[in-house]
């Protein structure tokens, strides 16, 4: 037992692994490639962006 209260799945922790990912720099090829898909396309619906990334990069503008 890890102490997670929720039922958490698979894709669940994938999808959160390719956010953090994003979150702490890492290229979307990169997440491509370390997830194992052949299409951005796929990569790009694993990879949610918060609200708080895209202002700080907005704020490099």
């Amino acid at each position: 037992m890890v102490g997670i209260d929720k039922k958490i799945s698979p894709h669940k922790l994938r999808y959160t692994y390719a956010t953090n990912l994003l979150n702490a720099g890492a290229e979307r090829l990169d997440i491509k490639a370390l997830l194992g898909h052949e299409s951005s396309g796929t990569t790009q619906i694993y990879t949610n962006v918060g609200q708080e990334w895209m202002e700080k990069i907005a704020g490099r503008l």
